[in-house]
């Protein structure tokens, strides 16, 4: 059976949905809820309201990240439309992504606006980035080549140290622990002035992994400060260390047997990727 619907109706409903929105909009403002409007940087490399914005984009903030209960940037990252994660194993494995089908070097990583693809392979390895101190997440898809170069013709990726704020002004500290030996510390602190902001985070993350040999261990500190000279301008100073080190499950060791090569597991052998 065909049911014909004109397209009167399809206006009706339209109209009846919009000046629903509309009351909305008009209730919230009645109330005194402010409504802010995003600003993003990433799509132009000037900041701009996120109504202006014509590109695909996904901003994933401090709130959505904690919600997740995420502890590196790639667990962030798996659930973001268009984005692909390939990662070599379990925890501190390389781990690499890609943006509607482009290639690992073909992905732009920014952290504050500063480029960090390897100036060899042109790739990001995420594989032992964690979430300390961080904003929020801008992820552009398609191409913007035209703006950052030729490696960012699948998207740009643009990871925002959090500033300091008032309201959070001191320390903080979190400790927590799991199967197969995990721990991961963090120590924080931050503060706001009249002119200033400043924002500070050490951790370390261990694990022996879930099999021999897969033992991860990570230290992280990430701080920043700015000082608004005036309402239009902006000085802001970032540091960012990442130490890590990855033993890998296999170490094997080349064999001759038969007048054949071979590689057998060398037991007496350590390797670590850091």
């Amino acid at each position: 059976m065909l049911v014909k619907t004109s397209n009167k109706n399809w206006i009706v409903i339209f109209l009846v949905i919009s000046l629903a929105f509309c009351e909305s909009l008009l209730a919230k403002r009645a109330s005194g809820v402010e409504i802010k409007e995003s600003h993003v940087i990433t799509s132009s490399r000037i900041e701009e309201p996120l109504s202006k914005v014509t590109s695909t984009l996904t901003i994933i903030t401090g709130e959505e990240i904690k919600r997740q209960q995420a502890r590196t940037v790639v667990e962030v990252l798996r659930n973001i439309p268009g984005v692909i994660v390939q990662s070599a194993g379990t925890l501190g494995e390389e781990a690499n992504i890609r943006i509607r089908g482009a290639e690992f070097d073909q992905v732009l990583v920014l952290i504050d606006g500063v480029k960090v693809n390897s100036p060899l392979t042109g790739e990001f390895d995420f594989g032992d980035l964690p979430i300390d101190n961080i904003e929020r997440i801008e992820i552009v898809r398609g191409a913007h080549s035209a703006f950052y170069g030729s490696e960012a013709i699948g998207g740009v990726v643009n990871i925002i140290t959090r500033p300091g704020k008032k309201e959070n002004e001191g320390w903080s500290f979190l400790f927590e622990g799991g199967d197969q030996e995990k721990f991961r510390g963090i120590l924080g602190t931050e503060g706001e002035g009249e002119n200033f902001n400043y924002s500070a985070t050490y951790s370390h993350s261990e694990t022996e992994g879930q099999f021999s040999r897969d033992v991860f261990k990570a230290d992280n500190l990430v701080g920043q400060i700015s000082f608004n000279p005036n309402p239009n301008s902006i000085l802001r100073l970032v540091s960012r260390y990442i130490g890590s080190s990855k033993e890998l499950a296999l170490s094997p060791a080349v064999t001759i047997s038969d007048n054949k090569l071979a590689l057998a597991r060398d037991p007496n052998r350590s390797l670590k990727r850091s």
